[in-house]
């Protein structure tokens, strides 16, 4: 069999071969570009405004609580000792920013391993897609939770002042 750069004679001179995806590493098909990509570009948009928009909700519930309830402190020691070294706002910034880099390090190269090694496109979207869900999810979660503490500590502090007076004489 003779090559010309690098394809068997099967598909020297198929113009066609190109726009069905063989010997292209699949970018190509019937319709043009991959959907793939497109569908990966969406994921990663959504994903990663769902995850910067929760965990920025994480953020500021928790710089509320700690400033402002004293009776709130932070249950993670490491993050508790980052806030105690680099002050509350900076401490959630580097820590925010970092896990949010990492989930979506992890989440695109996972999707892109996935596709690359088994050829499995809508699993790889679909897996890409379940890490920014789920860990969209739980930063919501985490702030959900913070406000509420938040309300509940600022009703417990307020009880008293809140309390209708006493009717004396009555």
């Amino acid at each position: 069999m003779s090559t010309d750069r690098g394809r068997t004679d099967d598909t020297v001179g198929d113009t066609n071969a190109l726009w069905r995806g063989r010997n292209t590493g699949g970018t190509y098909c019937a319709a043009g570009p991959d959907p793939w990509y497109r569908y990966n570009r969406s994921i990663r948009f959504y994903g990663l405004t769902f995850l910067v928009g929760t965990k920025l909700a994480d953020i500021v519930t928790t710089v509320v609580g700690m400033r402002y309830i004293p009776s709130i402190v932070e249950a993670n020691p490491v993050a508790n000792r980052l806030f105690t070294e680099m002050g509350l706002v900076t401490g959630l910034t580097v820590l925010g920013f970092a896990t949010v880099l990492f989930a979506a390090c992890a989440a695109e190269l996972f999707g892109v391993e996935v596709r690359r090694r088994y050829g499995l496109p809508k699993t790889a979207l679909f897996a890409q897609a379940s890490i920014y869900l789920i860990l969209s999810v739980l930063f919501g979660l985490v702030a959900l939770h913070n406000a509420t503490l938040i309300a509940d500590q600022t009703t417990y502090m307020l009880d008293g002042m809140l309390a209708p007076a006493a009717v004396i004489g009555g």
